[in-house]
């Protein structure tokens, strides 16, 4: 198999090719260290590739599994037991993961290799990778773009065609956005679709997850039947699918109801591309006999942000506040970026009173936002406001960084977006058309809660409809001599 022929295909294909012995699991993920070592100096997307990642791969991964052999990159996040996890940061710089993650455990047993760890903005919180730890990841589609944060890198060599797809996680936007500037399908399961085990159900308080990033709806649906499920002493269980999530992946059997929402909760105005690509997408859903409707769901924004704060914030403190004493450092502006230690710094003073406060508004917004959706079988967003900006638009390090700043750069990310970690819905941005700069613009759909299968039904008429597996970035794998 050469480079071009690897970089196409999604990890499904990869994984039959093994099955007929047409490449070994080993040259698939030769092919993908060769990858890193071409695209990395120009898109900054991995931090760190395992010197004994292939150590016995071959005898150890069974040829009959979902992906044998495929290769995969997880987040600078805790995933594997002994790895290093530093949260795209200074202060945690040196942190080793105690524990292996549920859905590590079930990705390994699925056959997939992970080579290493990518880029993430600083704990998560910056909706750009412009970090002191290791600088700047780049979009393959314009190096001079962001791709968005916090699962900025996994989406960069997805979408450079380096690995088929990448862990990475959504506490506000984290999978969706980065898809969206990359050209990617990013899927935020509902929650507890993906535990979070031996941790949590679903971190911050239930409103991040795990999951991945992919080129292709079928991978999306095969890795989330791998994934998803729950834990012995898992605090919740979501209701199991009807059927394998793979089998929902062709276009809807019946006629459905579905939202169209173009104006943002936040009031920030939306790129007219990204309108216009949005309402495109109503127009091919209608055209498929779907029926579509102008609405929009009634909540408090205001509200709902100053409870996010409180949220992000208690959750940050906390964290750090145990890595410290891991670490025996101590956070502080020698170490946490601007923004960060200014969130870090409020939620040491989040009283208990305020806390519950701000879980009761999540509440309330939770059973408003279901109720209007139960009328629907789907709904669709903008993912962003704003196609993938410039980097350096965004300082997470700025001077004189607060909370509200910080929440301020977020916004033209996370309008349409975060609303949905808080909710629990499950969500998916999918990338439906191109910018006349030649950049993704990517549409968010939104389902009832457990309904991924609805969520793959629109995806998969969309793929057919758009073909987006036909576009490739300047910055690309088989580009490469």
């Amino acid at each position: 198999m050469d480079k071009l022929e690897y970089s196409y295909l999604d990890g499904l294909a990869l994984a039959e090719k093994v099955k007929a012995g047409e490449v070994t699991m080993g040259e698939l993920s030769a092919l993908a260290l060769a990858g890193i070592v071409e695209l990395n100096p120009d898109l900054n997307g991995v931090i760190e590739v395992y010197d004994d990642a292939l150590e016995g791969i071959e005898k150890i991964i069974p040829a009959n599994v979902a992906f044998p052999g495929v290769p995969t990159l997880v987040k600078d996040f805790p995933s594997k037991k002994g790895r290093k996890a530093e949260f795209g940061s200074e202060f945690s710089k040196g942190f080793i993961a105690t524990q292996n993650m549920g859905f590590y455990d079930r990705m390994c047993d699925a056959g997939i290799v992970t080579l290493g760890r990518t880029t993430s903005s600083e704990h998560g919180l910056a909706a750009t990778i412009e970090t002191r730890l290791y600088g700047s990841t780049h979009n393959p589609w314009d190096l001079t773009r962001t791709t968005s944060g916090s699962s900025g890198g996994a989406a960069a060599m997805v979408a450079a065609g380096v690995v088929p797809f990448a862990q990475a996680s959504d506490g506000g936007g984290s999978i969706r956005n980065p898809a969206a500037c990359c050209g990617l399908v990013g899927l935020k399961p509902s929650r507890g679709r993906v535990s979070a085990a031996p941790y949590s159900n679903a971190p911050l308080g239930g409103i991040a997850t795990g999951f991945m990033l992919t080129r292709s709806v079928r991978d999306c649906a095969a890795l989330l039947d791998i994934m998803a499920g729950s834990y012995v002493g898992d605090f919740y269980e979501i209701p199991v699918p009807a059927q394998p999530f793979i089998n929902e992946v062709v276009s809807p059997s019946k006629t459905l109801d579905i939202a169209l929402v173009c104006d943002s909760w936040s009031g920030l105005p939306v790129d007219s591309q990204i309108l216009a690509a949005t309402q495109k997408t109503a127009s091919f859903l209608e055209a498929q006999g779907h029926r579509i409707h102008m609405a929009s769901p009634d909540f408090d924004y205001a509200e709902y942000l100053r409870a996010q704060k409180l949220i992000w914030c208690a959750h940050l403190y906390h964290s750090i506040r145990d890595m410290s004493g891991y670490l025996n450092r101590t956070p502080g502006p020698d170490n946490l970026q601007t923004t960060t230690l200014a969130a870090y710094e409020r939620g040491r003073t989040i009283r208990a009173e305020e806390y519950l406060w701000s879980m009761a508004v999540y509440e309330k917004i939770t059973r408003q936002v279901s109720t209007f959706l139960s009328q629907y079988d789907a709904m669709i967003t903008p993912t962003a406001c704003i196609l993938p900006e410039v980097l350096g638009s965004y300082d997470p390090d700025i001077a004189n960084a607060s909370v509200d700043v910080l929440f301020d750069q977020l916004a033209p990310r996370e309008s349409f977006t975060s609303l949905f970690n808080a909710t629990g819905h499950p969500a998916v941005s999918l990338p439906l058309a191109m910018s006349r700069e030649g950049l993704p613009i990517g549409v968010q759909v939104i389902a009832n809660f457990a309904d991924e299968a609805s969520l793959f039904q629109i995806a998969a008429a969309c793929e057919q409809e758009y073909q987006w597996h036909l576009r490739k970035p300047p910055i690309h794998y088989s580009n490469f001599n």
